[in-house]
């Protein structure tokens, strides 16, 4: 992250560093809330997996400002970043409540699974997308990859999204 945050908002690395310690106190804070937020709006009726896709929407609208370079404030991308980021574990309480007691362990691992083989996938094309572009006399990778790489991922999201708010009847 402090190479994509040099590369978007170009800080020095001691200003990165800075940045980079906000986004990790607002991520410690929306693991808290978050779960905080999602028990109670389940008490009143709002599952935790529209809360968790709600989070994870916010975020993508958070990664979409940073893609586009919108002049916002870095701390203020940062720690809404940070924050909004830890919305998708609400996704594994919400999966577990769909099955058993006794599977929530299977469903857990399942989980863990397709989220480190999705993890690596998403980088490595990202890392394919950015090749594409050549390295400066600096060392460094052209922004513009990266900028190709996250609105290719920012795509992805927003088909997702659309299938998630796709309103299903029931077949059962």
């Amino acid at each position: 992250m402090g190479t994509i945050l040099r590369i978007f908002m170009p800080f020095a690395a001691a200003g990165a560093a800075l940045y980079l310690s906000w986004s990790v106190m607002a991520v410690i804070t929306g693991f808290v809330v978050l779960g905080y937020l999602a028990e109670k709006l389940a008490a009143r009726g709002i599952s935790v997996r529209t809360t968790a896709v709600s989070g994870m929407t916010i975020f993508i609208c958070v990664q979409a400002l940073m893609t586009f370079g919108l002049p916002l404030p870095a701390p203020l991308i940062m720690v809404l970043s940070g924050f909004f980021g830890t919305a998708g574990i609400l996704a594994y309480t919400s999966l577990t409540l769909d099955f058993p007691m006794a599977l929530s362990g299977r469903v857990t691992t399942g989980i863990n699974m397709l989220v480190f083989i999705a993890a690596f996938g998403v980088q490595w094309a990202i890392g394919v997308i950015i090749n594409h572009w050549e390295v400066s006399a600096a060392n460094t990778y052209d922004p513009a990859g990266y900028r190709v790489g996250f609105m290719a991922l920012l795509v992805c999201q927003v088909i997702c999204l659309i299938w998630f708010w796709i309103p299903r009847t029931d077949k059962t």
